[in-house]
């Protein structure tokens, strides 16, 4: 257990020095004395020798644990800031400023996990009155990606949520189209649809049975069929999929040579479906791009624009 408790430590400070590759301010500043503290408790607990339970070791090693994980979840969220900054400065070359200068004022505003929104803007040149689609809607605010273009940029587009119990809330909030029916790669499908006790998480893939909270039946929708129903434009500026999991399914029998979408996010899960997803898509025209800072998704754009705008 001492060996543990010694790896965590210097997990910490391989941490310390990344946020010294940060620079010297008051929220680094912060983070280091997080860091301190973290260092501190390891020590203390290192040094007592009445340990009660295996319990209460494993108790504070996953607290311990976590307390690190969120340090790491803040450098990389100021990489992720850093980066906005860079493509910032090279898209006021191309871009009126004051286009960049409203999607840099729109930073503190996101509720996206991954800056998702901010990135689409950016690489749009900050545009207004752009065109979203974005399954996994959930409330449409929380978490959401899309719920800052529309009300700031006066975007418009489709949101596709079979949850019901995200469904009065959706409406209330969103003046985007909602379509309630499941995305699938099929239309007039009936799939079995099953919430989990994190209902951002329900799915029509369920892993863990002894999560799922009720389950009923939805109507499936293809992509395509989704996108036509709707009228929507030929060219989409961004595409959202957060449907945990049916991501590879729904892209499998879409036909991209119908559509061109600007800037794609999609969820990934596990390493396997990652590389399945990168493949599927590069076969379709698409490279992903910044892949340091997107952490759970993937951003895809179409290869003629990740060579034009130089992204890796």
């Amino acid at each position: 257990m001492q060996r543990e408790f010694n790896d965590l430590l210097e997990e910490v400070k391989r941490l310390d020095g990344l946020v010294s590759e940060l620079g010297n301010t008051e929220a680094i500043a912060a983070t280091r004395s997080k860091l301190e503290e973290i260092r501190s408790s390891i020590s203390e607990f290192v040094e007592k020798t009445h340990i009660q339970s295996v319990s209460d070791v494993n108790q504070i090693k996953s607290e311990l644990e976590y307390h690190a994980f969120s340090v790491r979840q803040l450098i990389l969220q100021r990489k992720r800031l850093f980066k906005i900054f860079e493509i910032a400065s090279q898209s006021l070359r191309q871009t009126d400023a004051g286009h960049v200068a409203d999607v840099l004022s729109s930073i503190e505003s996101t509720d996206t996990q991954f800056y998702q929104d901010i990135f689409c803007l950016l690489l749009s040149g900050g545009k207004r009155n752009g065109y979203f689609v974005e399954f996994g809607a959930c409330d449409g605010l929380a978490i959401n990606n899309t719920i800052l273009l529309e009300q700031r940029f006066g975007w418009k587009g489709i949101l596709a949520e079979p949850a019901t119990t995200w469904h009065e809330a959706l409406f209330k909030n969103r003046t985007a189209i909602i379509d309630t029916r499941c995305v699938w790669s099929k239309s007039n499908e009936v799939l079995s649809f099953t919430e989990t006790e994190d209902a951002l998480e329900s799915s029509v893939i369920l892993e863990d049975e002894q999560q799922s909270r009720a389950s009923y039946s939805v109507n499936t929708i293809s992509l395509e069929d989704l996108l036509l129903e709707h009228k929507a434009p030929s060219v989409i500026d961004y595409l959202s999929m957060d449907v945990e999991g049916s991501e590879a399914v729904i892209l499998e029998s879409f036909p991209f040579s119908k559509y061109r979408f600007e800037f794609v996010s999609l969820e990934h899960r596990a390493e396997s479906e990652e590389a399945h997803l990168v493949q599927l898509m590069a076969q379709n025209g698409y490279r992903q791009v910044l892949r340091e800072f997107s952490g759970g998704d993937g951003f895809y754009v179409p290869e003629d624009k990740a060579a034009k705008l130089n992204l890796k």
